[in-house]
């Protein structure tokens, strides 16, 4: 062989993305990976290991990789250990399997409303079948071909837009809701039924086709009832002031249910007549108002529903707009303000079959709470209000383009995302989170949630309790952060705190194996902030998990599937119900919680020491 060349071959290197397998070459970084596959990760500062937004975890790979100086700086010792590590900075040379973690996935608000997770449909609740007739059949022959299926099959359940195409194909379709006709109509023809999740800030409807046996439509909107209040509890007081203004509320919620139906049948060619059932879900006002209970109960401690029931009614019953004909329904409360969004939650879940401490947080307005342990299941709802969607924030908006998403610092200096990738219109929730996780890392607000006026320069306006400070000013646009806004995500992020550890007491947990995210916010906000503030317990950043719109998977469940309609009843039996009102310990728990990322630093070791400006308080 001849020694002046030597041949060199390059094999490529596998690297296994959440079960998705792509080729990389030597030299080429986890991020390159990622970018390969169809998976879209947050990476603002485009790889150069300075804003730590690429974060994977390495499940399973050959060897250890050093630990770079860039993430030491931007992660946690802890979060190192458990195998996170920046896409950005790990050469791969071998194998390498990772995961990435929903924190890191780039996706919008929107976009995640539009995926509530479809469960596999165990016995479809749904159904139809096709039946042939005799030749230039009479109604009275078709009938007699039903009489199978007994006193249900009556003409009232005849379309008779659909007439003709019967008389002419010699054949007809039944529709069937729960075993029973619910429509008889021509075979070639479709019918829908919707599945609605009523969240004080966001509405959702999905749209499931029964022919098909699948989601085919989704539409959100803001909850039009807003205007008359930011939560629950001030569109009650305006409900409880007099009957026109507890009708407004009833009608603009109905209206807005109406109008998510009416833009998904037409989006599918069909008509009202071609909805069967509507299944709504949410708090104990929403469901209250939707339906046209009395909430007076509900305006006063200890917060009583008018009723606990399943609620079964006709859409003309309701007045929903030209779906008279549909059904429509709602699974039992639980008590309070734990409503049927949070049983849709646990539906989804399956959090009372959890052999191992586990909580959720469908996190929101009404922040609703669930913990099981040791076979109990034990629920509260605690007053967040609406500043983790933007509401009662000075610059706050939605999760919708323009707003401030994602905040970070590159060598001290404070960068930002928006949705959209547009110049700034405001800032969202969990741009909110990430502004006051950094601005504590950086010193330029104090562990009591104060701003520091020497740490913040130019960029803070303003004395004392009006003071603000800037994160964007372009011509006439300012995106600031007051520290009115601050106080006012201490106080949500407290009252969810407070909520769970009564949960945790009662139960006799001092440790939860997993604490499990639901609701869109939850999904798109970066956890190990939302941690690092004291929103969550300090346990390992995996056992924090994202489960997206389970409150709209668990409507969609009790829409398509016997088997959910029938569980539902027995996981509303079996709920324990903690008014937190009547809680002696609430109120000191409640404002322990208040400082970052709580007063007793021992909750939180690991976060308390990336807090550069602490505050010490008296004993």
């Amino acid at each position: 062989m001849s020694q002046g060349w030597e041949m060199v071959i390059r094999l490529p290197i596998t690297v296994r993305i959440d079960g998705k397998e792509v080729e990389i070459e030597k030299g080429q970084t986890l991020l390159d990976a990622v970018r390969k596959s169809d998976i879209r990760i947050t990476s603002p500062c485009g790889g150069k290991g300075v804003c730590g937004k690429c974060l994977v975890r390495i499940v399973d790979n050959t060897r250890a990789y050093p630990v770079t100086e860039a993430e030491r700086t931007l992660l946690p010792e802890e979060d190192i250990r458990e195998g996170y590590r920046l896409a950005c900075q790990i050469l791969p040379d071998a194998a390498i399997s990772i995961t990435i973690p929903d924190e890191s996935r780039d996706m919008s608000l929107e976009l995640l409303l539009k995926h509530a997770a479809v469960r596999p449909i165990l016995k479809p609740a749904l159904t139809t079948s096709v039946i042939d007739l005799p030749a230039n059949p009479t109604k009275e022959m078709i009938l007699d071909e039903l009489e199978g299926y007994g006193s249900a099959a009556r003409m009232d359940l005849f379309r008779e837009d659909e007439y003709d195409e019967i008389l002419s194909s010699a054949k007809i379709r039944l529709w069937f809701d729960g075993g029973q006709i619910a429509s008889v109509g021509a075979a070639s023809k479709r019918r829908i039924g919707i599945a609605v999740d009523i969240g004080s800030t966001t509405m959702v409807a999905y749209g499931f086709d029964i022919l098909e046996q699948k989601i085919v439509a989704v539409q959100a909107m803001t909850n039009p009832q807003r205007q008359y209040g930011e939560d629950v509890m001030s569109r009650i007081e305006f409900a409880m002031r007099s009957p026109e203004q507890k009708r407004l509320l009833e009608k603009v919620v109905r209206n807005g249910v109406s109008e998510m139906i009416h833009r998904i049948i037409s989006q599918q060619g069909m008509s009202s007549k071609d909805v069967l059932r509507i299944v709504v879900v949410g708090n104990t006002a929403m469901h209250h108002l939707f339906f046209g209970f009395d909430v007076t109960r509900l305006g006063k401690v200890p917060f009583e529903p008018e009723t606990k029931d399943r609620v079964e009614m006709s859409g003309v019953e309701i007045g929903l707009r030209e779906l008279e004909t549909a059904k429509v329904v709602a699974p039992p409360l639980i008590a309070g303000f734990v409503g049927a969004d949070l049983v849709a939650v646990l539906l989804a879940t399956d959090l009372i079959e959890s052999s191992s401490p586990t909580a959720v947080i469908d996190i929101g307005t009404n922040a609703e709470i669930a913990l099981a342990s040791g076979g109990r299941l034990l629920c509260c709802s605690s007053a967040a209000g609406p500043a983790f969607e933007g509401g009662n924030i000075s610059h706050g908006m939605r999760a919708t383009e323009g707003a401030i998403c994602r905040v970070w610092s590159e060598k001290g200096e404070l960068k930002f995302d928006t949705i959209g990738t547009v110049p700034p219109v405001g800032l969202c929730g969990s741009g909110l989170i990430d502004f006051v996780a950094e601005a504590l890392r950086l010193g330029l607000i104090d562990s009591s949630g104060s701003f520091v006026k020497e740490n913040c320069g130019d960029r803070l306006i303003g004395r004392h309790g009006n003071a603000r400070f800037v994160l964007y000013n372009e011509g006439r646009k300012e995106v600031s952060v007051s520290q009115t806004d601050v106080r006012q995500l201490q106080l949500a992020k407290a009252a969810m705190h407070a909520g769970l550890e009564i949960l945790m007491e009662r139960a006799s947990v001092t440790e939860l194996d997993k604490l499990l995210l639901a609701g869109a916010f939850g999904a798109n906000m970066s956890i190990r902030n939302g941690r690092f503030i004291g929103m969550f317990p300090e346990i390992p950043l995996n056992r924090i998990v994202p489960v997206g719109n389970a409150a709209g998977t668990g409507a969609i469940q009790l829409l398509t599937d016997m088997t959910a309609r029938e569980r539902v009843l027995g996981i509303a039996r079996r709920a324990e119900h903690i008014e937190l009102s009547l809680e002696k310990d609430f109120q000191k728990r409640f404002i322990s919680a208040l400082d970052f990322p709580h007063l007793d630093p021992s909750k939180y070791p690991e976060s308390y020491k990336l807090i550069k400006v602490k505050v010490e308080r008296g004993k």
